[in-house]
């Protein structure tokens, strides 16, 4: 393995490539991040129960205001000990974590919109 501990940052349904890790055996490698519009009500409970039921998680509900994704992934790389993020999300949400955490040293990565 490359990282010991994996940050998964996911927006909205941008949570579905992150499943298959939310479903392995061992989940307390990774850490996610979910960042969605009512997501209890707007996921199934297949999808929703299980990503809240993770030893490490964090899923905020964007109705009650969009957070700052970068300094939310800071504070977990600092109070968890991440060695590496992989963020799902759009053009600038990617763009401005990746280059963010690239200026301090974590290994990011997202889709980088060049084809």
């Amino acid at each position: 393995r490359l990282f010991k501990k994996t940050i998964l940052i996911a927006t909205g349904a941008g949570i579905a490539p992150v499943l298959p890790y939310v479903f392995s055996a061992d989940k307390r490698d990774v850490f996610v991040i979910w960042v969605a519009r009512t997501p209890e009500t707007v996921f199934s409970k297949e999808v929703y129960d299980p990503v809240a039921s993770l030893p490490n998680v964090i899923i905020h509900d964007t109705k009650k205001g969009h957070p700052d994704m970068l300094e939310m992934c800071l504070r977990v790389v600092h109070d968890w000990g991440a060695e590496a993020v992989y963020i799902v999300s759009n053009k600038p949400a990617t763009f401005k974590v990746v280059q963010g955490l690239s200026e301090v040293g974590v290994p990011a990565f997202g889709a980088i919109w060049d084809s």
